[in-house]
């Protein structure tokens, strides 16, 4: 399938059995699903660990509402639904043609996630809910949201967050240039007091999660030990956190620059970024033509 919208050229694949949505010059995944297949290991599957930083107990039954700002092809909310039973989805996207093509080629159904057709900072800020988890995927290098990554921005999210809410972030980087992560994380610093960052393996991605509360790795293995030892927990979500756990940064993230709506450069980062990932590829082509 491929349409050019008004907003970017889409593109769903199929890899042996797998669809793949992309867009523009197709060089990151947005979405992916399989019929039979719920675990792709990847920034999609992480929205499920962010309650369980949480002091425990945390119960899958306690997660009600959550919202994904960048619903894309819907592989975030339909991993929320297979792990968390009775939680109510809101889904933010600005392209209608991506949902069109989600609904026919990604099992994206509206009577599982309310459906938002709007920019996600505005859809959130008009929203009247209290979120649980609230997801941003806005931050893939060279498509990052500038006006997701304000202190203005963070204040309105940390708003909507319930009592024990947690927001997450899946932010693009490279294995040498962690400049937009920073920046996000002491942006960020600015409105939440406690974060933690996980790196993803063999992935130019990296995962935010902040929160008013006290998150921490401490917490989020011991619900994991709670929950190991239930029979009705599904495996998705355990090795969701297993594999959080397994990535969670121990170092961390040097300053960076303070983003407001009146100064959000992030031009300069995404730039730095693709041409250390250009020139990373270039020269390992070089090393094998040697």
């Amino acid at each position: 399938y491929e349409k050019e919208s008004a907003y970017s050229y889409i593109e769903i694949l199929n890899d042996n059995g797998y669809a793949i949505l992309k867009i523009n010059e197709g060089q990151a995944i947005q979405s992916i699903y399989h019929p039979e297949i719920k675990n792709y290991y990847g920034p999609w599957e992480q929205i499920l660990s962010a309650p369980f930083f949480n002091p425990p107990p945390v119960a899958p039954a306690d997660i009600r509402k959550a919202a994904i700002l960048g619903l894309a092809g819907g592989t975030s909310a339909s991993q929320l639904l297979q792990a968390f039973p009775e939680v109510e989805i809101d889904g933010y996207e600005l392209d209608p043609e991506i949902i069109r093509a989600a609904e026919q080629y990604m099992d994206l159904r509206g009577d599982q996630v309310n459906i938002h057709l709007t920019d996600g900072r505005l859809g959130l800020a008009q929203s009247t809910h209290a979120y649980d988890i609230i997801m941003v995927d806005a931050y893939q290098p060279p498509y990052v949201s500038p006006n997701m990554c304000t202190v203005s921005f963070f204040e309105m999210a940390g708003a909507k967050l319930s009592k024990q809410g947690v927001l997450v972030m899946n932010i693009g980087r490279t294995e040498n240039n962690r400049q937009l992560i920073e920046a996000i994380v002491s942006t960020a610093g600015q409105v939440f007091p406690s974060l933690q960052v996980v790196d993803l393996p063999n992935a130019y991605n990296s995962i935010i999660f902040a929160s008013f509360n006290p998150i921490s790795p401490d917490n989020l293995r011991e619900n994991y030990d709670l929950l190991s030892a239930k029979s009705d927990v599904p495996s998705l979500l355990l090795e969701t956190l297993s594999y959080t756990i397994g990535n969670l940064r121990s170092e961390p993230e040097e300053p960076g620059l303070i983003f407001s709506d009146d100064f959000v450069p992030v031009d300069k980062f995404t730039n730095a970024i693709l041409l250390d990932s250009f020139l990373g590829i270039t020269n390992r082509i070089q090393k094998e033509d040697e």
